[in-house]
């Protein structure tokens, strides 16, 4: 938006038609965001136990986040508390899968 912002302030062009272009591109934006979440298909398969599962493990993850930062004053770094988060949390998802196969089979 900056670079559009500075290609049409060097042109001749009035205010409020560089205005209408950049509220033009917000809203193309927001509509295809909108429409990409709206139609990718939802996980009708989750159990409520992944779910609170996955609420337990992310509330840990910001806890474990807080602490750390404020702690060891780490705030750089300590953003590499999320990713391991967000992998514990699949591969509990993964082991929650995997035994509801096991015992299906059995």
């Amino acid at each position: 938006m900056v670079i559009l912002t500075i290609l049409l302030s060097e042109t001749e062009v009035n205010e409020g038609i560089i205005s209408s272009i950049i509220m033009f591109c917000i809203t193309l934006i927001g509509v295809l965001l909108i429409y990409y979440f709206v139609s990718t298909p939802k996980e009708t398969n989750k159990t409520k136990e992944s779910k609170i599962i996955n609420k337990v493990i992310f509330l840990v993850t910001v806890i474990v986040y807080f602490l750390v930062s404020f702690i060891w004053n780490s705030w750089a770094v300590s953003w590499i508390i999320f990713i391991i988060g967000i992998l514990v949390a699949q591969v509990i998802k993964l082991i929650i899968v995997l035994g509801g196969n096991q015992n299906e089979e059995k």
